[in-house]
């Protein structure tokens, strides 16, 4: 006699379950990204006057006459300014010659050319920048207001010949 029951168990019989089509979710339109508004400034363009910009500036082509931007401006490789310049930052690509007041981060390029007097917390230059004039650092707090006062007479200084430098 057996210690367990002969009954045998049930075999429980597999069911396959068939495949659930799971509904697609609706396609979402992307929504495009916030540009910052700027201000461009084409390749063929030469602009004579000064400009006040609460957004970005990009000069591409020639501007003769100052530049006021709360935000960036940025100077391609093609592009030129003879004037003053008051920014948040600057980015010089192309030439520039005349004053630049600069209250975060200043960057003269490879191909940048910078000549003036040069406010600015922070410079950056590459390797093959060119920069003419006079260059003051100071942290951002004590930047100079973006207002251009040209020096009075008794005020300019007899620039140092190089060599007397050395």
């Amino acid at each position: 006699m057996a210690m367990f029951g002969t009954k045998k168990e049930k075999e429980v019989p597999v069911v396959k379950a068939a495949p659930v089509a799971v509904p697609e979710e609706p396609a979402v339109p992307e929504t495009p990204a916030v540009k910052k508004p700027r201000t461009l400034i084409g390749p063929g363009i030469k602009f004579i006057g000064n400009i006040e910009a609460s957004e970005d500036i990009e000069i591409n082509g020639r501007v003769e006459g100052n530049i006021n931007s709360g935000n960036t401006i940025t100077v391609t490789e093609e592009g030129s300014i003879r004037g003053d310049v008051a920014a948040q930052n600057y980015i010089l690509e192309g030439v520039c010659e005349g004053n630049a007041k600069v209250k975060d981060f200043c960057k003269i390029g490879h191909k940048g050319s910078f000549t003036g007097e040069l406010f600015a917390s922070t410079l950056v230059t590459e390797d093959g920048s060119a920069f003419e004039g006079r260059l003051h650092l100071k942290p951002a707090k004590a930047a100079p207001a973006f207002e251009f006062t040209a020096p009075k007479a008794e005020e300019t200084e007899t620039p140092v010949p190089a060599e007397d430098l050395l």
